[in-house]
């Protein structure tokens, strides 16, 4: 069921082996964890696939993470994310 909702969307998560050397793997912060189960406990899984406060703090750390990296485009936040 976990990936069923990755792959709908409804938990967010992030892909760090694409399947080319066995199966795809998924990284998932607990945070986000805990906003799916808050989301599914409300009912709210299958209507809103993000929260505004869960994309509040998603921005909020990519900010962080580029004013930490001096990243100063959305062209070089990219780059620097697939990097990762």
């Amino acid at each position: 069921m976990v990936i069923k909702y990755i792959r709908e969307g409804q938990l967010q998560a992030l892909i760090i082996s694409d399947g080319k050397q066995g199966g795809v793997r998924y990284a998932l912060r607990g945070e986000w964890i805990l906003d799916f189960i808050e989301r599914y406990d409300k009912g709210l899984v299958d209507k809103d696939k993000f929260t505004v406060k869960l994309i509040k703090k998603t921005m909020k750390e990519a900010l962080e993470y580029c004013e930490k990296n001096g990243i100063k485009t959305l062209d070089e936040y990219v780059k620097s994310v697939n990097k990762l």
